[in-house]
């Protein structure tokens, strides 16, 4: 196998053959900071986000970059290890200060600690750097907040918070 073998896999949503794909071209070459991210990315994508953050973790130390610091917030926020996530988010916007993603990211990390001020200070970021994105992560999280939440309460104020700011 090859590299554009791993990306096809991906390209395919094929993320576990393409996890497995880059994980046998990093024994090859255990250094190289685009297979590390690439496999990091894959992993991400099958829900091993502990191990997803590693792999980018090592990618980010051989070349820093924000794509890569924003992949390893959103393992810890999958892993709801908020502050961890805060951390790298934030960093992420030091490396590109108009990184939408990050912004609306960190407001998610904010209402978690149901800071509902930084919540829609960043949230509005998000949407002054690229109002397309963040309307499609905003829906992207009420779709995941209302299927996995029972608390009708929260979801209601939370499509009112998320249509104020996106209006």
């Amino acid at each position: 196998m090859n590299a554009k073998d791993c990306i096809r896999y991906f390209q395919l949503k094929k993320y576990d053959e393409s996890a497995k794909c880059f994980e046998s071209l990093l024994k090859q070459n255990p250094e190289s900071e685009e297979l590390n991210y690439s496999f990091g990315v894959a992993l991400f994508e099958t829900g091993q986000y502990f191990r997803a953050a590693n792999f980018l973790k090592k990618a980010n130390a051989i070349k820093e970059d924000s794509l890569t610091i924003y992949y390893i917030g959103l393992c810890y926020f999958n892993l709801l290890d908020f502050d961890s996530a805060e951390y790298f988010f934030k960093k992420s916007i030091e490396k590109k200060h108009d990184f939408a993603e990050s912004y609306f990211m960190l407001g998610l990390c904010s209402l978690n600690k149901r800071d509902i001020e930084s919540f829609n200070k960043n949230i509005k970021r998000a949407i002054l750097f690229d109002k397309k994105k963040a309307k499609n992560l905003a829906i992207k999280f009420m779709s995941t907040l209302e299927s996995a939440s029972t608390d009708k309460e929260i979801i209601s104020s939370m499509k009112k918070l998320l249509g104020d700011v996106l209006n």
